[in-house]
């Protein structure tokens, strides 16, 4: 049985459509007012997000329209191939590309800020805020570069040894770039799962499902990773055969596409989610967070020791001393401090003009007191 070609684009045009809905829609949804968001690595990952959606869905729209114009060139021998359609298929690698890269950092940034939640602490923010723009706009480079060098082979440039096969080196750096982040990402996921369920209830109740969420994202992301960097590979070995060239017009919209609507669909869910406007949740610091007052850290109660006073002059100490033969009621009576029993105190006594009593006196001869002697 034959591999009906103009059936198999008529599908790929029509999954590409399909997976449009969605991306269209969320976007929408993204760009929406509402309370501010507190955690700074998801404000860079909203922000990639929203730039990342419109990209992705122009090289998605691309790719429709193309897939459409070769289902009708088929069934229509009138219709004659054109060099814009390679253009075209070009811009839309290119955009699909960038796209990529777009929602790699959003998703990985979005997994950083949840596991700063369950750290408590922004551990390494300052190395990560240049970390994920500046690997973005490398790849990007990359992705411009491979673009324009196809579009001057595509306008009759000769090509050189490079262009044969080194050429595929530039995607290939791409897409194990992406690979590498997306695992990265993965493992991050699944260590914040653990430590947010370590910190507690009120946590683990006010995240909800985002962990999940995350985690079903970089599952699917590290499929779509790990299908690019396969296909780049193949791409640079020996010629494709027709039957894996016509299985790669239904594979492609499979997991390149539908998966990136899906992974950008649950971005924008975790990213809409209340729980980032609070702000008691999201550390902005490098250290932990400070104990409440009241509250000190050891086996047992710590209690606070009273302050020492300084600076008082001799004359004022003496002042404080109790006088002899004083009475005890005079002196300031001080309460129980700290919940520690304190001893009672005895009944006064007067002995001012009680006489002092006369030892015993035994004779010289006394050998039971020998050291006393007859006055």
């Amino acid at each position: 049985m034959a591999f009906n070609l103009i059936a198999a684009y008529g599908v790929f045009s029509g999954l590409h459509f399909l997976a449009l809905i969605p991306i269209v829609t969320f976007w929408v949804r993204s760009l929406k007012r509402g309370a501010r968001i507190q955690s700074a690595p998801l404000r860079l990952a909203q922000l990639f997000v929203r730039i990342s959606a419109p990209v992705y869905g122009l090289g998605v729209l691309l790719n429709a329209v193309l897939g459409a114009y070769y289902a009708a060139a088929l069934s229509d021998r009138s219709i004659s191939d054109s060099d814009v359609t390679l253009y075209l298929n070009l811009v839309a690698g290119l955009l699909i590309t960038a796209g990529d890269i777009g929602i790699t950092l959003g998703l990985y940034l979005a997994i950083i800020a949840t596991l700063y939640v369950g750290l408590g602490r922004t551990t390494w923010w300052k190395l990560l805020r240049l970390d994920a723009p500046v690997g973005g706009a490398l790849l990007l480079v990359l992705d411009i570069a491979f673009f324009g060098r196809n579009v001057a082979l595509a306008s009759g440039a000769q090509p050189t040894r490079l262009d044969r096969r080194g050429l595929l080196w530039l995607p290939l750096i791409i897409d194990l770039t992406l690979l590498a982040v997306t695992l990265g990402a993965f493992c991050a996921v699944i260590y914040t799962m653990s430590k947010i369920k370590k910190r507690g209830g009120m946590h683990v109740a006010a995240m909800e499902k985002i962990p999940t969420l995350l985690l079903s994202a970089s599952v699917i992301w590290l499929i779509r990773c790990s299908y690019s960097v396969a296909t780049t590979i193949k791409s640079m070995l020996p010629d494709w055969t027709r039957e894996e060239l016509n299985a790669q017009i239904i594979l492609i919209p499979i997991f390149e596409v539908i998966i990136g609507a899906t992974v950008l669909v649950l971005l924008t869910i975790v990213i809409l989610k209340p729980v980032w406007a609070d702000a008691s949740l999201h550390p902005t610091t490098s250290h932990p967070a400070p104990v409440p007052i009241g509250q000190y850290p050891g086996p047992g109660p710590q209690y606070p020791q009273q302050p020492q006073q300084y600076g008082q002059s001799p004359a004022q100490y003496q002042q404080q001393v109790p006088q002899y033969g004083q009475p005890p009621a005079q002196y300031p009576q001080q309460a129980p401090q700290y919940g520690y029993p304190q001893q009672q105190q005895q009944p006064y006594t007067d002995y001012s003009n009680v006489q002092a009593q006369q030892p015993e006196v035994y004779p010289a001869g006394n050998q039971q007191q020998p050291h006393v002697y007859n006055k």
